[in-house]
């Protein structure tokens, strides 16, 4: 298997961490270039009358904020690796699909939260739905069990 192109999607958590980690040390294996990403959801105010989008000038600020998150997770996770950032509104795992699809990703590193039971019905989990939906291999890794 040709491993050139990483896929690694990050909501900046503790647990995407050991993501960002295991995919730094295969892309230093197999010499891939990574792809970074983050997907967001357009902040939304539900009110009686409606649903009222945030501005044109929210927006833009988020999008200057998560852009410069990506960029300083990239500079602490792949100092030594090459590396893009990306970032994609809307739903996590469909968005996740579409840019490895438009990267050419051939891997997948993915954390999970681990939640299990009721948490794991009423939320669902995104990494189990891009494992259903990629186009490529998706390597996931659980929260250590000390977490």
């Amino acid at each position: 298997m040709d491993i050139s192109r990483i896929l690694v999607p990050t909501d900046f958590t503790e647990h995407a961490s050991h993501a960002l980690h295991a995919a730094h040390s295969l892309a230093t294996r197999f010499g891939a270039k990574v792809t970074l990403l983050h997907v967001y959801q357009v902040p939304a105010y539900a009110l009686p009358e409606g649903v009222i989008f945030a501005t044109a000038e929210v927006l833009s600020d988020l999008h200057s904020q998560l852009s410069e998150r990506l960029k300083q997770t990239a500079a602490k996770y792949f100092p030594d690796i090459d590396v893009e950032t990306k970032l994609r509104s809307g739903g996590a795992a469909e968005e996740i699909v579409a840019e490895a699809e438009e990267c050419g990703a051939n891997l997948l590193v993915i954390a999970t939260h681990g939640r299990s039971g009721l948490s794991h019905l009423l939320i669902g989990s995104v990494a189990e739905r891009v494992v259903r939906l990629s186009p490529a291999p998706v390597l996931t890794l659980r929260p250590p069990r000390d977490e």
